[in-house]
């Protein structure tokens, strides 16, 4: 009982923090750059503690940019330098 307890209270926390995620798409954010996902792209945090990927180089790292956000994918904003 406690195992699906707590298996329930994640997937609720889960789908709060997408839902939560959704409603910054297609607007701009101030992104602190942290460094890099796949080759080409950087990921950074916004002021809400959110991850945004975006492309850009590793030149971008460390500082900071405004990132307009097109997409939600299982918490993670998606988008591009505004």
């Amino acid at each position: 009982l406690i195992k699906e307890r707590a298996a329930l209270l994640r997937e609720i926390g889960q789908e709060k923090g997408r839902r939560f995620a959704r409603r910054f798409v297609g607007r701009t954010l101030e992104v602190v750059v942290e460094g890099g996902g796949r080759r080409g792209e950087r990921r950074g945090l916004s002021r809400n503690y959110l991850t945004v990927s975006f492309p850009g180089g590793g030149e971008l790292a460390g500082g900071r940019l405004e990132v307009r956000v097109l997409a939600e994918e299982d918490g993670l904003l998606r988008g591009e330098p505004a």
